[in-house]
């Protein structure tokens, strides 16, 4: 754990040590319960389920290093859907016709990571047929049971969405009829979590940065690499002023360096050859470890390095916030949307507009001030 993380975490506990001492005059760490706990998560309501489960995380660690005592966790955990098939006549004929599917998609050039979602989706939905109707066969499965158990399945709406419309993938695969379209579901969605940032503020964090921290924001903002594309970066991918990266779904993308990067890349390499020493390291970002020995860096590091250089300027970033400031640069500089799609290295458009491009909360400011200067001076 860093040092901002650290002190984070000693405030975090310090707030809830307050309030149990007001709300419930606990004077004694050995006093708290699992039920006060449970009253911390509570009054953070506000919070995500993410977030209230790491505060009391750091509490209940907190009271077994003072006592010793390992308090259960009663707090708010994430919805999931069941993914494991129940013993129920007719499990056997999916799982058989499911090995087939999967054949079927692998031979069509489906990652593996692909298909082991595949496998979830089928299973999760399956499963909840059976919890909701009983025993049933496959090949009985209609729409009106789909929509029936939309609503009985505790996970976000995106993630039902994508594990009925591939359900409905695979009946379609199997028996010639695909329940999901038939169903016509309509789902609103979740408002997700964005965070967006502007140049100025790109350029608060650039300046505020360490010569490392600086390659990663350029790898995010200036490639529009996600997080693992990040990690996962070698010296020996470098060839000819481009890098390959390996992005979603094991896919393969050759990408130009610009000259500015590669500058970047260059300072940072000569701190990197002496925190390596005599070891041979392929991998471009490298770490000390608690040990002492220099590794590869790994995703939860490279994301601890962004929260550090968010909590010193107090601009709230994370890498995937860069790769939406690279998309949004694109766009506000009047680059044709084929082109940043292409960019983005996304296969549909539709995904560049819908979570790239039109939801940048800043940019409708921007409409907004524009209109009332028009229309009203």
């Amino acid at each position: 754990m860093g040092t901002s993380q650290r002190r984070k975490c000693i405030i975090t506990i310090e707030k809830m040590l307050r309030v149990l001492d007001y709300r419930s005059s606990i004077t004694k760490i050995e006093d708290i319960t699992a039920d006060h706990l449970t009253d911390l998560s509570d009054m953070m309501s506000e919070l995500s389920i993410g977030t209230r489960n790491r505060y009391i995380g750091f509490l209940v660690d907190f009271v077994e290093w003072s006592t010793g005592q390992r308090l259960p966790r009663p707090y708010p955990r994430r919805e999931t859907v069941r993914t494991s098939l129940p013993e129920a006549p007719g499990t056997s004929e999916l799982e058989s016709q499911l090995s087939r599917f999967i054949e079927d998609q692998r031979e069509r050039g489906l990652s593996e990571t692909t298909l082991k979602n595949l496998r979830k989706c089928v299973r999760a939905s399956y499963s909840a047929i059976i919890d909701e109707y009983g025993p049933i066969s496959p090949d009985e499965i209609d729409y009106t049971h789909l929509r029936r158990i939309r609503h009985s399945m505790q996970a976000r709406q995106n993630t039902i969405q994508a594990y009925l419309c591939n359900f409905g993938k695979f009946l379609g695969w199997c028996y010639g009829y695909d329940p999901y379209k038939r169903a016509g579901l309509v789902f609103t969605g979740d408002v997700p979590d964005r965070t967006w940032i502007t140049m100025d503020q790109w350029r608060v964090l650039f300046e505020a940065a360490d010569e490392t921290t600086k390659v990663i924001l350029a790898l995010g903002a200036m490639l529009g690499l996600r997080l693992s594309e990040i990690t996962h970066i070698r010296l020996s991918d470098f060839k000819e002023g481009r890098v390959k990266i390996r992005g979603k779904g094991s896919k393969i993308a050759l990408i130009n360096v610009q000259s500015q990067l590669d500058g970047l890349i260059a300072g940072y390499l000569g701190s990197r050859a002496e925190l390596l020493g005599d070891r041979d390291e392929d991998h471009l970002l490298v770490r000390v470890a608690r040990d002492g020995n220099v590794v590869a860096a790994d995703d939860h590091w490279v994301q601890r390095m962004l929260q550090e250089l968010s909590l010193r300027t107090g601009i709230p970033f994370s890498c995937h916030t860069l790769r939406r400031f690279f998309c949004s640069t694109m766009v506000d500089a009047g680059v044709p949307l084929y082109v940043v799609q292409n960019k983005m290295r996304h296969a549909q458009i539709n995904t560049t507009l819908r979570h790239y491009v039109y939801v940048n909360p800043q940019r409708s400011i921007e409409v907004d001030e524009m209109l009332a200067n028009q229309l009203l001076t």
